[in-house]
């Protein structure tokens, strides 16, 4: 007689779509937190040692707010006055050059629950001064606060391995390229966890700097000249940041440069004019 072999191949089980996760229930409490902080004076000193050095000033009053309710949770900050200028340590209150005109900066965030965040960003007209002084500072500023110790210099120090040129076995090696990874999962698994239904929490970022100025200064002398100013604006959109991001942003810009002699400003990068308009 005929014998009929028959193969049985183990059968996967087929998974059921999985519904739509339950959302935690929303809390029951409320919370408000409000912060203010007034007039804090931030110094950052070139040479610690020497009181009549030049420094940083930083000036501002910072006002936070935050309420978590059952419905949403709300944040709130600004930033009012805030202006940086340098002088000398030990005549603070004297002379000091503006190097950013004072300003403000609010952000408001607002989050419905279950449902993305929207959050806003906004500042006043930015005035920005620079001149070869203040780049001096600053850069003696970064250079203290970048100094090591002479012992963290020391520790820092990687010592060489003496047997570095030896030959070794592969086998006695722990090398990451040479770890074999048993995947866990079946691709199929993999793929199902990957593709779920996600709801669209539409996030939205919104960020505007009306006007910023940079002034660009020079030293001739005992006198200041300008040499650039640049002027540009901004605007974008940030949504769904955590899905599907979509950016659009625009700025605009213009840049020209002081002519000494005949004591104007001319353009060295102009705006585009539309006929139109």
């Amino acid at each position: 007689g005929e014998t009929v072999k028959t193969e049985t191949k183990p059968s996967k089980a087929v998974k059921k779509p999985q519904g739509p996760v339950e959302k935690p229930p929303p809390p029951s409490s409320c919370m408000d937190i409000i912060v203010k902080i007034e007039k804090p004076e931030i110094i950052l000193i070139e040479d610690q040692l020497n009181p009549n050095c030049n420094c940083l000033v930083l000036d501002t009053e910072v006002l936070f707010k935050m309420k978590i309710h059952p419905e949403s949770q709300d944040m709130s900050a600004c930033v009012k006055d805030l202006q940086i200028f340098a002088c000398v340590f030990s005549k603070r209150g004297s002379v000091a050059a503006q190097i950013l005109n004072p300003c403000e900066i609010s952000f408001y965030s607002k989050t419905p629950y279950g449902k993305g965040a929207h959050m806003d960003i906004t500042t006043s007209d930015l005035i920005l001064n620079i001149s070869p002084a203040t780049i001096k500072t600053m850069s003696g500023i970064s250079a203290a606060l970048a100094a090591k110790p002479e012992s963290e210099k020391e520790a820092s120090k990687q010592t060489i391995p003496a047997d570095l040129w030896e030959v070794k076995k592969l086998a006695d090696s722990d090398f990451w390229f040479l770890k074999s990874e048993e995947p866990n999962q079946e691709p199929e698994d993999i793929i199902e966890e990957l593709v779920t239904e996600e709801e669209t929490r539409s996030e939205l970022l919104i960020a505007k700097i009306p006007t910023m100025v940079i002034k660009i200064e020079g030293g001739v002398g005992k006198r200041t000249v300008p040499l650039l100013i640049v002027e540009a604006s901004f605007s974008g959109e940030v949504k769904d940041w955590s899905s599907k991001l979509s950016v659009d942003s625009s700025m605009k810009l213009e840049v020209a440069y002081y002519n000494e002699k005949l004591s104007v400003w001319e353009p060295l990068l102009e705006p585009v004019l539309d006929e139109n308009n």
